[in-house]
């Protein structure tokens, strides 16, 4: 390399990339090393990157986010919103109150993903007089579950928040429409 070369190298930042020789009048290679400015163009175009990238997933992630989300994805009406500690009372009046109206006799209640809390919710309305709880049935885990879903004169689906998957839930639907037992709604399970 020569000096002209070695001098260019230096314009764009990086000095100690090549040094000269005096006696020998060639360039030898020495450690490199970055400006200030280099780092702060380096650190400002990785964190626009970045955010760009999480934003572009958070978009195109489908996991169900809010009560309005399970409406929207699964076309089908939320029924009762739980929260973290809550006694459930208000999904098991829900659930009485439909179920009632609609005479149902036995309900069958699934999950998208073993993580959508379904037990729970069997457990806070087994105690409805007059209906039959079944389930809890993991849609994206059980091989029958179509199978699993007729036992119920209708399906009750309980999502969690950030718990299934846009696979789970379209999984979930797809067991629900081969079953072709009427879906009663669905209770959303908040993390808060």
């Amino acid at each position: 390399l020569t000096s002209t070369d070695a001098q260019k190298a230096g314009d764009w930042g990086s000095n100690a990339l090549v040094s000269s020789s005096s006696t020998t009048g060639q360039a030898t290679a020495s450690s490199p090393s970055l400006s200030v400015k280099n780092i702060v163009i380096f650190l400002f175009v990785g964190l626009a990157g970045s955010i760009v990238l999480f934003a572009a997933w958070d978009i195109l992630s489908r996991r169900v986010r809010s009560a309005t989300d399970v409406e929207r994805l699964l076309d089908i009406p939320v029924l009762a919103h739980l929260a973290a500690g809550d006694s459930g009372e208000a999904a098991a009046s829900a659930v009485a109150a439909l179920t009632k109206r609609s005479n149902i006799e036995s309900l069958v209640v699934c999950g998208a993903s073993n993580r959508d809390e379904a037990p729970t919710v069997v457990e806070r309305i087994s105690s409805i007089d007059g209906l039959s709880v079944a389930g809890p049935v993991v849609l994206a885990q059980d091989d029958k579950a179509a199978l699993r879903l007729q036992e119920g004169q209708a399906v009750l689906v309980v999502l969690r928040e950030g718990a299934s998957s846009g696979r789970q839930i379209e999984n979930a639907l797809s067991q629900i429409k081969i079953a072709g037992t009427p879906v009663l709604g669905a209770i959303f399970v908040s993390k808060k």
